[in-house]
């Protein structure tokens, strides 16, 4: 193969690869979409507010005993708040150190620090 050859190959190639790249890119920005599009848009502020007040809702919970996290997020959908919030509730409240996680026989449990 000469080299005019072999540039052509590596040019097709690359054309086409970059396709696959652009295709990829594209159906994983539609599924993000329709991920995150499920309800109606909140902004930033109201999200804050809601993740706060499952945070809230979640820590008098645990002030009770410890919970696994399906039971942490029946708790919550009980409340009001879809497993989203719920999973965002643990992170603000793992985040302030307010929690402590731990696992035990395959299921994770978390509990107040």
């Amino acid at each position: 193969m000469d080299m005019e050859d072999l540039n052509s190959k590596i040019g097709k190639t690359s054309r086409a690869l970059y396709q696959k790249i652009e295709e990829g890119e594209s159906a994983l920005n539609r599924i993000i979409s329709e991920k995150f599009s499920e309800g109606p848009s909140m902004d930033t502020e109201d999200l804050n507010l809601k993740i706060g007040e499952a945070a809230g809702v979640l820590y008098r919970r645990l002030e009770k005993g410890e919970c696994t996290l399906s039971q942490i997020k029946n708790y919550l959908a009980e409340n009001g708040f879809d497993a989203s919030i719920a999973i965002m509730a643990i992170g603000w409240l793992a985040r302030e150190d307010k929690i402590h996680a731990y696992k035990a026989s395959n299921i994770w449990l978390l509990k107040l620090n």
